[in-house]
């Protein structure tokens, strides 16, 4: 049996739920109730509210996130018993052996080109089975079990765990320093993703050729032997956006790569989601899938929880919420915000 403390979150209440598929006996446990809490019940999953040594029951594999502390009742028995403790990023390592693995990261747009990957490759046939950080708007999940090869991932940077995904695919929207109580350095930090990308299992790396710190670390990614498709608007991108149009809701350009030139049509805005598009669609194709096929699936993406997700319309003013946080993330989705808008007002709460 496999006991999850905090199971709750948007990427363990996913593992928990794959491992549940599998047939594997799973308990979890967090701090109150919650809709994800009832939906894993009805997967068989056992659930508890709040924290007891108790819970643990004949488990012998315990699973923690970052957030997790050591003086948690379980996790402080399970390290007495010896019992194996496994940080979120193993037990979803371990669930991708024997798949395809696409690891999706970077500082920036990491969720919302996970979920794009996953929903371009399902619609080009390939069936991926996926976890993300947040769930689509498409599903109300933010996994999903298939039986196709690939296995799409976001892999968080944050805590340098990412680096334990076998990944035949890595996905690198951008680096901008952050995280830094974690690595300390912009440098240390930019080494992570070339650690990542560089590892053992990775033969293809989806890199952005606009963005200023994924173009620094590039020429070591080369270096390392690693087939490198750049995306983006530069002239030489491999994957090249030209002729970006945003039309009052979403987002449209054609793509330029290699064997396949076309249009893309977005359901959402900002054209940080045609960059999006842009590294799903080389990962994609890296995996051998039709281009024609990855553009058309690309206008099924309704986005994901909480990324300028729509939440109403009250007497004409309409209302998004969105998970932006650092200052560069803040000033993209204004910037789409601004273009749903037009010339209207907009009021960003923060």
């Amino acid at each position: 049996a496999v006991h999850f403390i905090a199971i709750d979150g948007a990427g363990m209440s996913g593992v928990a739920a794959m491992y549940a598929r599998l047939g594997v006996p799973v308990t979890g446990s967090d701090q109150a109730d919650s809709a994800t809490l009832a939906e894993l019940r009805a997967l068989g999953i056992g659930t508890f509210v709040g924290h007891d040594a108790s819970q643990l029951g004949d488990a012998r594999t315990v699973v923690v996130s970052s957030a997790v502390r050591e003086t948690n009742p379980e996790l402080a028995e399970a390290r007495r018993r010896g019992l194996r403790v496994w940080h979120r990023s193993a037990a979803l390592a371990a669930l991708m052996l024997g798949r395809t693995g696409v690891a999706v990261t970077g500082t920036h747009g990491k969720t919302t080109t996970s979920a794009m990957t996953a929903t371009i490759l399902a619609g080009a046939g390939a069936d991926p089975s996926w976890v993300v950080g947040a769930p689509l708007a498409a599903t109300g999940r933010a996994w999903h079990l298939g039986a196709g090869a690939p296995f799409v991932v976001e892999a968080d940077e944050s805590d340098g765990s990412f680096r334990q995904y076998p990944a035949g695919v890595v996905v690198i929207t951008n680096v901008e320093a952050d995280h830094l109580d974690n690595w300390g350095t912009p440098q240390a930090y930019a080494d992570g993703f070339v650690a990542l990308a560089t590892s053992g299992t990775v033969e293809t790396v989806v890199i952005s050729a606009d963005d200023p710190g994924a173009v620094a670390i590039t020429p070591a990614i080369r270096a390392s032997g690693r087939t490198v498709v750049t995306f983006g608007e530069s002239a030489g991108a491999d994957v090249r956006l030209v002729s970006a149009e945003f039309p009052p809701a979403g987002a449209r350009a054609v793509l330029q790569a290699a064997g396949d030139v076309g249009e893309v049509v977005l359901a959402v805005p900002g054209r940080y989601n045609l960059h999006n598009v842009a590294a799903a669609y080389a990962a994609g194709r890296a995996l051998g899938l039709p281009g024609p096929d990855l553009r058309a699936a690309a206008a099924a993406f309704r986005g994901t929880a909480r990324r300028f997700q729509p939440v109403g319309e009250v007497a004409g003013v309409r209302i998004f919420d969105d998970y932006a946080h650092h200052p560069t993330e803040v000033a993209a989705t204004l910037t789409a915000a601004r273009g749903l808008v037009g010339t209207g007002r907009l009021v960003a709460c923060f």
